[in-house]
């Protein structure tokens, strides 16, 4: 999907996009930059790709990404905005982390002051402490999970 185009079924959701870049790729899912034509904000679109996931694989994978993530509002929680599906793929709107993942800030800077180090900690520690305090694990805890808002404050997927 090139971007500046709508996602196809932004037709049957409550708000319309339109893609800015692709920020990241995986196996299954794509990853963009897009912005609300209605508000004009900036959002991340998470693309998942149905193809492949049988019905009890597509229901855990909605469970983790929009299920479980939609019961915290935290600071250092990603909590989804909204979420769509077509019968292609599962379409998930989530806050535009401008700062990137940790593990490529950590490449690009290669070197921290001691207080940055300790207040990403802090922060993905508080994220951790929030699922915990509920009972829930973080099973994909890694550097590239870790995305940084536009001030590099931690903020971890779920």
């Amino acid at each position: 999907m090139d971007p500046g185009t709508l996602f196809p079924s932004a037709e049957t959701s409550t708000q319309r996009f339109s893609l800015i870049k692709q920020l990241a790729k995986s196996t299954s899912c794509t990853v963009y930059s897009a912005k609300t034509l209605t508000t004009g904000d900036l959002v991340a679109i998470k693309k998942v790709d149905k193809a492949g996931l049988g019905v009890s694989a597509l229901a855990a994978r909605r469970l983790s990404e929009v299920e479980i993530p939609s019961q915290f509002y935290h600071d250092h929680l990603l909590h989804p905005i909204s979420h769509y599906e077509d019968e292609e793929s599962l379409y998930v709107v989530l806050e535009l982390c401008e700062g990137g993942d940790l593990k490529h800030y950590l490449e690009t800077k290669k070197i921290l002051a001691e207080q940055e180090v300790c207040t990403l900690a802090r922060e993905i520690a508080l994220g951790l402490e929030a699922l915990h305090d509920s009972l829930t694990v973080h099973r994909n805890l890694s550097l590239s999970s870790v995305l940084l808002t536009s001030e590099n404050h931690a903020v971890s997927s779920t």
